[in-house]
């Protein structure tokens, strides 16, 4: 599911389709920022975010809306300085120093990138960031009312609203192999997992594996029937039986009818993203028609 951020945004693009206004391009966008000022918050975090759609991503369905850089901004800063004002009509306090947090996901980690492309921390930071732009004074099991386009709730920081206020899960704390862990609060690197005590490098190529303990990524761990310990190999590929998921066939093929196929090119009718391969998705294409493989966009366009 889309996360505070992400799906506040989703729904900016169609408030600010309603409140279409003229306007210029302010110059200077890519910047790191720190605190925020609320009066100066809503035409900062516009520019930044329409040069994305409009200029440097060239997100096709904003391109429908807005004729130009200057108008999605106009349009995008007066719906949020009319969310920031609800927002605060409604008692919420403002966080200067989170607001910059905000607009620096976007001009320095998400940027044009797809998901593919993202590491996974700016994929958590997405969906579940760390701070709110507005907060309220809600302490944990209280009612609660969200302000998405206003990046926030009636909670008070560090407890999010889900129909009551609920205490976040700590996200957890990156490790590299060798360092020591605790599997309940602690993640070790790609490639990696804890061992209860020391992040451990997954087995590689040719090396021993379980069935409780997978292999590097990309590889599968091959167990023989009755069996629950095998070896790390590659996926199979084109015209071989599927694998075990995650990794049931190589890249640029998927498993049909428990045989693995080559992924289809790209502008062929499909039904799902993993027929398409490898940073391709199964999407409607901009005349509307029927699902085909096309390359996936930024996620910013999303």
């Amino acid at each position: 599911m889309l996360g505070l951020l992400h799906r506040s945004l989703a729904l900016f693009v169609s408030c600010c389709a309603l409140a279409i206004a003229c306007g210029e391009s302010t110059p200077g966008v890519g910047g790191m920022y720190g605190e925020l000022p609320q009066d100066s918050a809503p035409d900062t975090f516009a520019r930044e975010y329409c040069h994305l759609l409009m200029t440097a991503c060239d997100c096709p369905t904003p391109r429908q809306i807005f004729s130009s850089a200057g108008q999605c901004e106009s349009a995008m800063s007066m719906q949020l300085e009319a969310d920031f004002a609800e927002a605060q009509a409604a008692g919420l306090a403002y966080d200067p120093e989170c607001m910059g947090e905000y607009v620096n996901l976007f001009t320095q980690e998400l940027g044009c990138s797809t998901r593919t492309e993202l590491t996974p921390s700016v994929v958590v930071s997405i969906n579940a960031p760390t701070c709110k732009v507005h907060y309220g004074e809600g302490v944990e099991g209280d009612a609660c009312t969200n302000h998405y386009t206003a990046f926030g709730d009636t909670c008070e920081p560090g407890l999010l609203c889900q129909g009551t206020c609920m205490a976040l899960t700590p996200q957890p704390v990156n490790k590299a192999v060798g360092d020591a862990c605790d599997p309940s609060t602690d993640q070790c690197e790609t490639g990696s997992y804890c061992d209860g005590m020391t992040c451990i490098a997954l087995p590689d190529a040719g090396e021993a594996c379980s069935l409780g303990l997978s292999c590097r990524p990309g590889l599968q761990c091959d167990v023989p029937k009755g069996s629950t310990d095998g070896t790390c190999t590659p996926p199979p590929g084109a015209g071989q039986p599927c694998a075990s998921p995650p990794f049931e066939c190589a890249d640029g093929t998927y498993c049909e009818a428990n045989t693995c196929v080559t992924a289809l090119p790209a502008g062929s009718p499909c039904d799902d993203d993993r027929q398409c391969g490898p940073g391709n998705v199964c999407d409607e294409p901009a005349d509307g028609a029927s699902d085909v493989c096309m390359a996936e966009g930024p996620l910013v366009c999303f």
